[in-house]
């Protein structure tokens, strides 16, 4: 009966496009769903708690940072390079901030080979790891917010670090900075802080971090520039 009601249809409709969302999207949309709860919630204690118990700003703070740490290591992607970038704020951030961001840096999971695999065979026309490298290491050396490191060797005996993007950032990258966007404008609004001001450029600059061909670009003009540098 509780399905027939237009109710039971909006909870059936809800909970398949959380499960389609959850298992084939990577999650993009309840992340930001997370996120933007957590912003409600951090309005409600500077806004309202706050106003009423000032005398409670410090266990505030702790509540507040424990809160968007809980986020960014949930979220995981993208959102542990912004934690790790609230980490560098200590001097604009209370020291809870602090105290949990600065731990990020150690927090960033590994995806498992099969994934590794499975994402240079399409990267390769369908070739596999063990068909392009002489060796390769299934175990990641270093796991990054956005990456792993993979050292392998050349069939021509040269030793090389192959850096794989993990699976789900492409597909969360446009959904996480629409949140970022929302989320800065709504808090510059709220709190009177200029925050806008940073959103293009950060926005450039995570889109490039997530293009590779940029970096692979990079390493070269910097291959060429020591190369002409040093003594031969």
């Amino acid at each position: 009966m509780f399905l027939k009601t237009w109710w039971g249809k909006i909870g059936v409709a809800a909970f398949a496009v959380h499960q389609y969302d959850t298992h084939f999207r990577y999650a993009r949309f309840n992340r930001n769903v997370r996120s933007v709860g957590a912003a409600v919630a951090t309005l409600v204690d500077y806004k309202i708690v706050l106003a009423r118990k000032p005398e409670s700003l410090e266990d505030l703070h702790e509540r507040v940072a424990k809160r968007w740490y809980d986020v960014c290591c949930t979220n995981a992607g993208l959102y542990i390079k912004l934690g790790q970038q609230i980490a560098t704020m200590n001097f604009v951030l209370p020291p809870a901030y602090q105290k949990y961001f600065s731990t990020l840096n150690d927090q960033a999971p590994s995806v498992d080979y099969a994934t590794v695999s499975r994402i240079i065979s399409e990267e390769f026309n369908g070739k596999k790891p063990e068909e392009l490298f002489k060796t390769f290491d299934k175990e990641p050396i270093a796991s990054a917010s956005i990456a792993q490191v993979h050292k392998a060797t050349l069939h021509d005996g040269t030793r090389v670090a192959v850096k794989v993007q993990k699976p789900e950032i492409q597909v969360q990258l446009g959904w996480d900075l629409a949140c970022f966007r929302l989320l800065a404008f709504s808090f510059e609004k709220i709190f009177d802080m200029p925050m806008y001001w940073m959103v293009d450029t950060v926005d450039e600059a995570v889109r490039l971090e997530g293009d590779f061909r940029v970096e692979g670009v990079n390493a070269e003009l910097c291959a060429q520039d020591v190369s002409q540098r040093l003594p031969v």
